[in-house]
């Protein structure tokens, strides 16, 4: 593998159905993609944040009606599906997705 010589210090790496822009060439020639290491924010990552911390703080203010308004529509659709029969096959498609999610984690 060639280094890359310092000089350069945008380089655009094509890659197959992907094209990146690396603006710093680090230890032994690496390229270095910029990111929150470059000491400032992206305008995309601060109005993620920004999002982020208002429907939190938002959900965290009501999180009484939330928690009231999630028991009692699980308690509807328990109920209903209780009456209907269709309870076992129900918490058994419930229990799968959990089941796809959590193994999807490891």
């Amino acid at each position: 593998m060639q280094a890359i010589p310092p000089k350069s210090r945008q380089i655009w790496l094509n890659a197959p159905l992907t094209l990146k822009k690396f603006s710093r060439i680090g230890p032994e020639g690496a390229l270095i993609s910029p990111g929150l290491s470059d000491n400032h924010l992206n305008m995309s990552t601060l109005l993620a944040l920004t999002i982020l911390a208002a429907t939190s703080a938002l959900v965290l203010g009501n999180i009484r009606v939330v928690a009231s308004d999630t028991f009692r529509a699980l308690a509807n659709a328990t109920s209903r599906a209780r009456a209907s029969g269709t309870l076992g096959p129900k918490l058994a498609f419930a229990g799968l997705w959990l089941l796809i999610f959590l193994l999807g984690y490891f």
